[in-house]
């Protein structure tokens, strides 16, 4: 798991987002819309195969626009796959549905000689449509003098995945793009 930091001058201090880079779905279970959805809380899908409860539907693209996950709420058919509740957008026919253990980040940081602690706002969702394909975590009175990690979460059966390596606030550098991890500077 990659991430990097972008710190923002917010009325003197700083804020300091993370991106953390979403889970790659390319070797999980992929199927595709059999017909148009518009509504409901059932998918026509080519192959339900592999798809389980416990687990989420990402349904579109990972990176484009209106990609959107539900929580898979019952044994699938061979090609129906019933979601916790309808869709916010319509997606077309022969558009991927992803199956994904996780929907959510949750995200730690350490003070200089503290432990680690939740951030306040986490466990939050994961960013399926963003098209750098992360998720940019806010971490309010963070500092740079801080280490941040984080770790996928299922916020149904309420499983985590790894925790990422360390990622230290003082690995600063003022770019407007380089490869993840690292951590940049951006001031307003």
């Amino acid at each position: 798991m990659r991430g990097d930091i972008i710190l923002q001058g917010v009325f003197g201090g700083f804020t300091i987002k993370v991106k953390v880079s979403n889970p790659d779905l390319t070797t999980e279970e992929r199927s595709y819309l059999t017909a148009d959805y518009s509504s409901g809380t059932t998918l026509t899908v080519r192959n339900s195969e592999g798809f389980t409860t416990n687990w989420f539907a990402v349904i579109g693209e990972p990176g484009q626009e209106q990609t959107e996950t539900r929580y898979v709420t019952a044994t699938p058919t061979a090609t129906t796959i019933t979601i916790a509740s309808a869709l916010s957008f319509a997606h077309s026919k022969s558009e991927p549905v992803y199956l994904s253990q996780w929907n959510q980040w949750a995200f730690y940081r350490k003070p200089t000689g503290g432990s680690y602690a939740a951030i306040t706002s986490s466990p939050l969702g994961i960013e399926w449509d963003d098209k750098d394909r992360a998720t940019t975590v806010v971490v309010t009175g963070g500092l740079t003098t801080d280490t941040y990690k984080w770790r996928p979460f299922n916020s149904r059966s309420g499983n985590y995945g790894a925790y990422s390596d360390e990622l230290a606030g003082t690995m600063t550098v003022l770019a407007a793009s380089y490869s993840l991890p690292f951590i940049m500077v951006e001031q307003l």
